[in-house]
């Protein structure tokens, strides 16, 4: 995440070379792009984060709030 981010809500994912941005929307993480990464590892990421979606959530509310991210009702 960066200050200066824009919608739709992400996470920066960085790996040697590979980067990726990962959506916090769906609920299960979208990939929004990547390179290099494979496929099987762009899943192992989006499931790693899973269990801190809500706190990743918070943090870029607190990062951006002129920007907030407010998950869906469908969620809650």
């Amino acid at each position: 995440m960066f200050p200066n981010d824009h919608l739709p809500a992400h996470v920066h994912v960085y790996q040697s070379d590979n980067i990726a941005r990962i959506n916090f929307e769906p609920e299960e993480l979208a990939v929004m792009d990547s390179s290099g990464f494979r496929d099987r590892e762009l899943n192992d990421v989006r499931n790693l984060l899973k269990p801190y979606r809500a706190k990743l959530i918070e943090l870029w509310n607190a990062m951006h709030p002129d920007i907030p991210y407010n998950p869906s009702k469908e969620e809650k």
